[in-house]
């Protein structure tokens, strides 16, 4: 996981479609903290246990819709957690 992290530092999200995404975040409200724990299993199994990225995506594409949107929405605030504790956002 720390290696897809470092990943997404910078600005590789070679696990999702953009589209997706931008579908996924263009909800405002914030994931509850039920939501977030709830996305933990779902992490470890797409990304933890998945050997390779054909296997995280195959383990993506097997999610529920509601499941995958969630799970990329605790993506992105683990994403951006790590970068403001790193000392914040540089343009």
């Amino acid at each position: 996981m720390e290696c897809i992290l470092k990943t997404a530092r910078q600005g590789l999200h070679p696990f999702f479609d953009p589209l997706e995404v931008r579908q996924s975040l263009t909800d405002s409200s914030p994931l509850s903290l039920e939501e977030t724990y709830e996305s933990e299993p779902l992490l470890e199994q797409v990304f933890v246990n998945s050997q390779d990225l054909h296997a995280a995506h195959a383990a993506l594409e097997k999610l529920e819709p509601t499941q995958r949107k969630r799970l990329i929405r605790t993506y992105f605030a683990l994403v951006e957690n790590m970068l403001f504790s790193e000392g914040g956002l540089r343009h």
